[in-house]
C-alpha cells in the first residue's frame, strides 16, 4: 500500500533500455510506476516517448530499498555481459552474467512482488551457471517457468530472435504458464517493414563488394561467413548490421525498419544523432509484441488482478487477529 491506496497491476522495470518492456507492459494494461536504466541517453529516449518515471540507475547499482513497490518486477538481462576476457569456453569461470542472475535474485527476494518476470538471451541456460540460477529461484518459494520463445513464431515477424522468459509468481491459487507460440495466422513480409525511400544517405554507405551476387530486388541481406547473403528473415548482428536490397540498391536496415521488427509504434520518437548507440539499444530489445503477449497470458490479468487475492486472505487473517485479541482482551490499533 502507498498514501492507504491499493496498487493493483503496477510493474517496476530494470535495465529498461529505450523502453521495450515497459511498451509491452504498458499494451498488456499494466501501469508502470518506475523504470531505471543506467544510460543516459535511453533514459532521455524513455522521457520523451513514455514518462518520466525513469531513474538512472543500473541493475547492479539498485537495492531492494531502493525500488518501489509493486505487483510486478521486470528485469531485461540481455545486455548483462557474457564471457569475461577472450575466453570462450563456457566454463562456469568464464562466465561474468552470473554477477547480474545472483543480483536479479536478490532484488526479488528483498521486494517479494506477486509475480516476477526476467528476459534474457537464449544462451545462458545452456551455461553451468543456469542451473545454479534455477536453484535459487527455487530458494525464494515462488512457481516458474521459463521457456526460449521465438520471435517470428510469437508474430509472424521476418525476424530471427529467440529470448529466454522467465516468470515466477508466489500466488499458489494462480496456475502461471508462458502462452504457447505457434506460428500466428498472418505471416509478415518485406513490405510491411521495409521503406520504398530514405532520404538519409548514411543508409546507403555499404561495401557492395561485400554483397553476394546473386541476391535479389526486395529482399532482405544478413552477414554470412564473410558476405551479405540473402535471407528470409533479418538476423541480428551486432558487428554487421543487416541489409535491404529494394529496387537494386542495397541499404542497411534503417533503425525506423529495425524498430518495426521490434514491435516499437510507429509515432515513437527516436534520435538516430548516434546510429551505433541506438543500433546496438535496439539489437538488444526484447520484441514489444511478444513482451506484450507474456505479460497478458502470464501474469496479472488487468480482468482479474491476483491483488484482489491479496487483499482478501490479507482481510481473513485480519478478523481472525480480531477475534483472538478480542478472546484475550486486546484490539488492533488503526494506524494513522
Amino acid at each position: 500500500m502507498r498514501g492507504g491506496a491499493i496498487m493493483m497491476n503496477t510493474v517496476v522495470v530494470l535495465e529498461a533500455g529505450i523502453g521495450a518492456i515497459s511498451l509491452g507492459f504498458a499494451a498488456a494494461g499494466f501501469q508502470i510506476v518506475a523504470a531505471f536504466e543506467k544510460e543516459k541517453k535511453a533514459v532521455d529516449l524513455y522521457k520523451r516517448n513514455i514518462n518520466d518515471q525513469i531513474y538512472e540507475y543500473g541493475l547492479m547499482d539498485l537495492s531492494p530499498k531502493e525500488i518501489p513497490d509493486a505487483d510486478v518486477i521486470a528485469v531485461d538481462l540481455m545486455g548483462m555481459p557474457s564471457f569475461k576476457g577472450k575466453e570462450r569456453n563456457r566454463s562456469k569461470e568464464s562466465w561474468a552474467g552470473d554477477v547480474y542472475l545472483n543480483k536479479a535474485c536478490e532484488i526479488i527476494k528483498g521486494k517479494h512482488p506477486l509475480t516476477f518476470c526476467f528476459v534474457m538471451g537464449r544462451t545462458v541456460y545452456k551455461n553451468p551457471v543456469w542451473t545454479k540460477f534455477l536453484k535459487e529461484l527455487s530458494g525464494l518459494n515462488y512457481n516458474f517457468v521459463w521457456k526460449v520463445i521465438n520471435t517470428r513464431e510469437a508474430t509472424g515477424f521476418p525476424v530471427t530472435e529467440e529470448r529466454v522468459y522467465v516468470i515466477g509468481s508466489r500466488v499458489a491459487e494462480y496456475r502461471i504458464q508462458i502462452p504457447e507460440t505457434e506460428f500466428t495466422d498472418h505471416t509478415f513480409s518485406f513490405k510491411d517493414f521495409v521503406s520504398c525511400t530514405v532520404g538519409d544517405d548514411w543508409y546507403y554507405r555499404v561495401d557492395k563488394e561485400k554483397i553476394q551476387e546473386s541476391a535479389k530486388d526486395n529482399c532482405f541481406l544478413c552477414w554470412r561467413r564473410e558476405k551479405y547473403v540473402e535471407r528470409p528473415y533479418v538476423d541480428w548482428n551486432l558487428m554487421k548490421p543487416p541489409l535491404v536490397k529494394v529496387d537494386g540498391k542495397p541499404r542497411k536496415l534503417t533503425h525506423r525498419e529495425m524498430a518495426r521488427l521490434k514491435g516499437f509504434p510507429e509515432n515513437f520518437d527516436f534520435d538516430v544523432s548516434n546510429k551505433a548507440w541506438l543500433y546496438r539499444m535496439l539489437v538488444y530489445a526484447p520484441n514489444v509484441q511478444v513482451v506484450k503477449r507474456v505479460a497478458a497470458g502470464s501474469l496479472i490479468q488487468p480482468q482479474t488482478p491476483l491483488r484482489k487475492m491479496q487483499m482478501v486472505n490479507s482481510q481473513k487473517f485480519e478478523e481472525l487477529f480480531r477475534q483472538y485479541l478480542k478472546q484475550q482482551g486486546g484490539e488492533i490499533q488503526e494506524s494513522s
